[in-house]
């Protein structure tokens, strides 16, 4: 098989929940495919950084 890649749109987020949202879709395809590579178009790093850094439920 060879490899294959998603693209995923998520619409209707704020700028409350938007970076949390990014974090949780790296976590969980991070779980599932460690050795992917993923880019998330619209969070700046600096927003990113600071979500990951917020307790996370299931953590």
């Amino acid at each position: 098989m060879g490899k294959k890649s998603l693209k995923i749109t998520v619409n209707g987020l704020n700028d409350d929940n938007y970076a949390d949202v990014a974090h949780q879709v790296v976590k969980a395809v991070k779980s599932e495919a460690p050795n992917s590579d993923i880019s998330i178009l619209g969070a700046s790093p600096e927003v990113f950084e600071g979500s990951s850094k917020k307790k996370i439920k299931g953590d």
